[in-house]
């Protein structure tokens, strides 16, 4: 179990050494080669090829993350090892926008460094992601997908009461592998 306290604006500080930071569009070179690593090293999981990614410039990378950081409801969550301040992990969150649907979100991006797992990280940032989302009023429903064949992500969503509502079968198609997904769900 990780252990953690809040702090002010935005980020919130464990005891073992890992920070969890709101990114900010000073955090885009980071984030950019993180993301590069995850479509990478965890190519089904994500919907966006490396090769897609690689052509997005560096400078949409800056803007999507100062619109994050005006959003008063969407965010990009980093973590970050508090020694060397290095991003090692990210989760976004995405509401919907419209009439009908601005009831519900969505998690999307979920990635933590494959040396930095199995430590209780992934749980810690997507509680704290959880816990943020909850503040926001009248927010219903936070939806996710996460591909069939992740068992340990399955478990680590499942854990934090997310419910599996359905399953998209051959979603993604990587090198002539289909990959189903699951669609899971969050009541708030």
């Amino acid at each position: 179990m990780v252990n953690y306290t809040r702090m002010p604006r935005g980020t919130t500080k464990c005891r073992t050494g890992y920070v969890l930071r709101t990114l900010q569009s000073r955090h885009a070179r980071s984030y950019r080669s993180l993301r590069h690593q995850a479509l990478g090293e965890a190519a089904p999981s994500f919907g966006t090829s490396l090769s897609e990614e690689l052509k997005k410039p560096y400078r949409q990378y800056f803007n999507d993350l100062s619109q994050y950081r005006r959003s008063q409801s969407d965010f990009l969550l980093g973590l970050f090892e508090e020694t060397e301040d290095r991003l090692i992990g990210c989760l976004g969150f995405y509401r919907q926008k419209k009439l009908k649907t601005r009831h519900k979100g969505l998690i999307w991006g979920m990635y933590v460094h494959p040396v930095h797992r199995r430590k209780g990280l992934g749980h810690w940032m997507l509680s704290d992601a959880i816990t943020r989302i909850r503040r926001q009023e009248d927010l219903e429903i936070v939806h996710l997908g996460v591909v069939s064949q992740n068992a340990e992500a399955m478990q680590l969503y499942e854990g934090l009461g997310f419910v599996s509502f359905g399953k998209e079968p051959r979603a993604f198609k990587l090198q002539g592998v289909y990959y189903d997904i699951q669609h899971m769900y969050l009541e708030l």
